[in-house]
């Protein structure tokens, strides 16, 4: 069985783990609410959001297609800002190694030309969270 979803992959070397997310209607608090852009991306929902950073649903106006905007949230005022960055930047580098089918594609990396906040350009996959899948039943690793 293969998992649909946009999925996003965090990578630590004491972890590994996967989520799948779907849009929800509300714009994370952080988001600017004037601006309906970061770069060339056009932001058309909230998939998720923790406590470093934000999933959007967005559309690449110059290929013209679905994709996830993952955008880190640590203000420059915070202590660990450039860790953060850091982190973000090596859950880049490390999933662009990674080719599975139930990993997304990393297309892009670059700053928000208005904020100056980091994000990452993933493939959208269209599918259920992951939790609304754990509801129905456990799902054995081979699935995840």
């Amino acid at each position: 069985m293969r998992l649909t979803g946009s999925a996003s992959c965090e990578i630590d070397p004491s972890q590994t783990w996967c989520y799948f997310l779907d849009v929800t209607s509300s714009p994370a608090p952080s988001m600017r609410k004037t601006t309906e852009t970061i770069g060339r991306y056009e932001i058309r929902g909230t998939l998720g959001q923790g406590v470093t950073g934000a999933v959007y649903r967005g559309w690449d106006t110059r290929l013209e297609l679905d994709v996830a905007i993952k955008v880190l949230l640590v203000n420059h005022d915070d202590a660990n800002h450039q860790e953060e960055i850091q982190r973000f930047l090596r859950e880049v580098k490390i999933s662009r190694t990674l080719k599975h089918p139930n990993i997304a594609s990393v297309y892009d990396v670059a700053d928000d030309p208005v904020t100056g906040r980091p994000y990452i350009v993933m493939e959208f996959v269209q599918g259920k969270p992951l939790d609304e899948l754990l509801k129905d039943r456990q799902l054995p690793i081979r699935e995840i």
